[in-house]
Formats: C-alpha cells, structure tokens, sequence
C-alpha cells in the first residue's frame, strides 16, 4: 500500500521546514517539493524591507540545503531571485536592489559561489547590449546597480570592474551603461576605487572619461569626477573652447568680481572667479542668506557649511542622520529649510541598518549661528526632493515629495509625486506640521 501525503507550507512557516523535511525522510527518500521558485520569491521579496535580511537568509539557507536534489532548487532560487531583482515594477518604484544583493554573501558557500557564477555573466550580456548614447536607462539601471553590488561584495574584483567599464565606454553603442554603471561603482565602491585600484588602471579610467563629452552624461561625470577628485579642461563636456589670454581671471591685484570674457567673443561662456574648499563629498544645495550676506551649502557628507563673502567658513553644522539635497531661506523669520536624504555610508555588505525615513530640518538664526528647531519625520515619503521658503509675512514653505500609495487598480505599491504646501503657524510642534494642501498633477 502507497500513501502520500501533501503538505503546503507559506513562506513564514519555513523555519520549520527543515525539521519537517528530515521526519519525512525518516521514513521515505520520495520526498518531492513543489512551487520552490515561488516560495523563494516570496521571501526574497521581503528584502524590501531593510530588517529582514537575517530571517530570509536563514530560510533561504534551509530550503537549499534541505532539499532533495541541491541543483534543482538552486535553478528554482536563480530564477526566483533574477525575476525579483530585475522585475520592471521594482525600477518603476525607483528601488534599488542593493539590499537583495546583500543576501549573496549569506548562502551556503556552495551555492554562494554558484551565484556568482550565475549572475556575473548574465549582468554583463544585459549591460553590454548595443544601445544608442540616449537611451533610457531604466532599461538597464538595476543590472548597472547589481554589477556595483557585486564589486562591493567583492564578487568581482574592483580592477576587473574598471577594465570592464573602460573598455565599453570607448564604445559608443555601449557608453550608456557604462557611464551608468561607473557611477554606480563610485556610488557603492569609492573605498575601494580610492584604496584597492592599481594607479595605472585608475589613469586608464581617467583617460577614458576624458574622451566622453556628451551632454547626456553632463551629470554623472561631474559627481564621478568629483567623488574621485579628477577635473577635466576646458574644452571637456558640451564642446571646445579656447580660452584666450585676455579671458582668463587675473591672478594678481583686485580679483574682478565677475565673470571675465574677451568682449569680441560672448561664446568663450562664464569661468570661476574663486571656489571655496570644505566639503568632503558631493554638494546638493545651496542658499544665499542676504540678511548676513552669506552663502550656506549642503552635501552629501551631512554637513552645511555657513561662508562669509570672502570665502571663509563661518560655522559648519552636523547632520546626524541625514544630508542635505535640497535647502532655502526664509528671509523674514530668518528660518532656514533643508530636505534631508539618509545617509548610507554605513549600509555597505552585512549591513542590516534600517535607513531612517526623509525629514526636512529647521534651523533659525542665533546671533550668527543657526540653530536646529525642529526635524519633520516624513515617514510616508520616499523622498523630499525640494524645498521653497515662501516670502512675505507668510511664515510657509513648499516641498515636492514623492509617497508610497497603493495602487487602485492592481492593490500594488506606485510612487505618487506630489507639491505639499506647509504653513509653520498651524502647529507649535514643527515636528508635527502636516501639509494644508497637497497637489497631485504630477506624474512619475
């Protein structure tokens, strides 16, 4: 007599899976599981959420290691883990993949190293698909990120990277997937480009990214060439110009306090006059406080630098958790508005940090300090991406943020892009404002 037995288990039951599978196998070695590449969906899916990481990667272990034939549920945690990383819904929703990567590191190192072997190959065959210099680039921007991940991981080694990377940007067919995934290298991997990379390979990069001078790329090779403290001539990105004598900036007796220019030709375009030095990575935001006369910038390493209008750094403020990307001034009640982003310096591989939410913080004037009033959590959004002070005797400002909703017609998450409209005098608590008016004729 034969007797079978169907046993279904969900994705939250999995911890007890093992055990269930070795009682079973106690008494029969025809045991059979089905539906493997669905329930792995299920949990790699769950690496959304940046604190599940260690329960996942605890089930995921399970269900390889405890299962009859290793080369048939690794095929099924391939797929499963190819159709959530690059499913076109998670580029729609602007999330990056990173935290799905950090799940490679914790399979059992057979299948660790299969993964490697896997992905590498089918994250280049994408990548390196012709393509013209404009395209779009939410055709590629996950496998550009997962080829990052994979650098940071140290699943591909940083000088195998560049070379890779230098030989598809001297390709014009192939120039915007690197240019996107070298910014994404420098994103994710700039200890390691800055401590690990032979200089010569460095240079080479260099040379290359000298050579790239369309205004496509305008954006990516500032924040590259800045991260990696690189300048480029002149005549670089948006065509060439020879600077004449009679144009440039005099270097010695009173600075003009303009734009020098050889009046028989406009074309030469504006040069700096002078740059200020104190930021330690890339700078988001500024604003001009024309009551003190002075400039406040922000960026990405969490700090705004307060300068006086010689250039000289009057006080610098801390960011804890966050950087700046966007910031304004109210000029009547000298309040100062800047849009937080989560810093990630700390989120690199093993990490299980989970990134506080954005925020917009409020600083007012002391005397001739600013000081902090008030941060507004804003849980809800993915995103605050700028900020507007509102004139007048209205004490109110504006932001476009970017929220979480759930879509009407599928019960799926979208992104919805939104102009909110606060007033500071509604609330005593700044940390409770809410916004008084929302507009959604947006689109993402």
């Amino acid at each position: 007599m034969k007797l079978f037995i169907e046993v279904e288990i969900s994705p939250d039951e999995i911890p007890l899976a093992a055990e269930l599978f070795r009682t079973l196998r106690a008494l029969t070695d025809h045991v059979k599981t089905r539906d493997l590449c669905r329930l792995f969906q299920a949990l790699i899916s769950k690496l959304e959420d940046g604190n599940q990481l260690d329960r996942v990667s605890n089930e995921v272990a399970t269900l390889l290691t405890d299962t009859m034939s290793f080369e048939t549920t690794l095929e099924e945690f391939q797929a499963a883990f190819v159709a959530v990383v690059f499913s076109h819904d998670l580029v729609l929703r602007q999330q990056s993949v990173v935290p799905f990567m950090f799940l490679l590191p914790r399979l059992p190192d057979l299948a660790k190293s299969r993964m490697r072997d896997f992905l590498i190959p089918k994250v280049l065959k994408h990548l390196t698909l012709k393509r013209p210099v404009e395209a779009s680039r939410m055709e590629f921007f996950a496998h550009a990120e997962a080829f990052a991940a994979l650098v940071n991981l140290e699943f591909v080694s940083i000088n195998g990277a560049l070379t890779t990377i230098i030989t598809l940007l001297r390709k014009p067919e192939t120039r915007c997937a690197a240019v996107t995934m070298l910014g994404k290298t420098v994103e994710l991997c700039l200890q390691q480009l800055t401590e690990n990379c032979d200089p010569s390979t460095l240079q080479d990069l260099n040379t290359a990214l000298q050579n790239v001078t369309e205004d496509a790329f305008q954006y990516d090779i500032n924040y590259i060439e800045e991260s990696m403290g690189w300048s480029r001539p002149l005549h670089g990105i948006g065509g060439s110009h020879d600077v004449s004598s009679s144009a440039s900036l005099s270097t010695q007796g009173d600075l003009n306090k303009g734009m020098a220019m050889d009046s028989s030709s406009a074309s030469f375009g504006l040069h700096a006059v002078e740059s200020y030095s104190g930021h330690r990575n890339t700078i988001f935001a500024m604003s001009y406080d024309d009551k003190r006369n002075q400039l406040i910038s922000g960026g990405k390493d969490g700090t705004l630098i307060v300068w006086t209008s010689d250039g000289q750094v009057a006080e610098k403020v801390d960011m804890a958790r966050h950087y700046a990307c966007s910031m304004d001034i109210h000029s009547s009640y000298q309040t100062l508005l800047v849009c937080g982003v989560a810093k990630e310096e700390n989120s690199g591989s093993g990490s299980n940090r989970m990134l506080p939410p954005p925020c917009i913080h409020r600083y007012a004037a002391v005397g001739r300090c600013w000081k902090e009033q008030g941060v507004l959590s804003k849980d809800s959004s993915k995103l605050v991406s700028c900020i507007k002070a509102l004139g007048g005797v209205e004490h109110a400002f504006v932001t476009g943020e970017t929220f979480h909703t759930s879509s009407h017609e599928g019960g799926g998450p979208r992104l919805d892009e939104r102009v909110c409209y606060y007033d500071i005098n509604t609330t005593s608590s700044f940390g409770n404002l809410q916004p008084v008016r929302q507009y959604t004729e947006h689109e993402v």
